[in-house]
């Protein structure tokens, strides 16, 4: 289970998590019905019942097993917690490379909508240069603009390849 954790981290792991929880919570129950018994035999037959050697063996068996199924239950909810980690992090990464995508992308589409309005007095469409100007003023500022992201670091992992062992990557 662990190793399907790190080699295939999806919603099929999580949902065999799930689905091995709800058996440990099962399983959980069935202890606890025994544990009742053996603590209502107890109330009937203390001094007789507590040192028969299948009373202690039985008691053994039923704290062991109650021990694992609290451990595996432990494990269990650390899995789940990765996995919202996990989870949390390709979200914010989505996000990361969206919000970077409309910012670069922004001075592109008001400049285009600008010069697309079909003014009836646009001076700059006359100029003998106006194409060039415009088209530099788009590749500027878009780098501009993707430049400034870069040094203050808000473009991140969002052009490195991931690793393809690694649990957050985005595919």
């Amino acid at each position: 289970m662990l190793w399907d954790f790190y080699h295939h981290n999806n919603i099929a792991v999580l949902e065999r998590i799930y689905h091995i929880r709800h058996e440990l919570f099962m399983n959980t129950h069935v202890f606890r019905l025994i544990q009742e018994v053996l603590q209502g035999l107890e109330e009937a037959w203390l001094e007789n019942l507590t040192n028969t050697l299948c009373y202690k063996q039985t008691h053994v068996k039923l704290e062991r097993g109650l021990q694992l199924v609290k451990e595996y239950q432990e494990e269990l909810d650390t899995m789940i917690h990765l996995q919202e980690v996990v989870s949390s992090h390709r979200g914010n990464e989505i996000m990361k490379a969206l919000t970077v995508l409309t910012a670069v992308s922004t001075p592109l589409t008001a400049l285009g909508a600008l010069w697309g309005m079909n003014f009836k007095y646009m001076p700059e469409l006359e100029w003998k240069y106006s194409y060039l100007i415009a088209l530099l003023f788009i590749i500027f500022t878009t780098g501009g603009m993707y430049l400034y992201m870069r040094v203050k670091g808000w473009t991140g992992d969002l052009l490195r390849v991931k690793k393809k062992k690694s649990f957050f990557k985005s595919n």
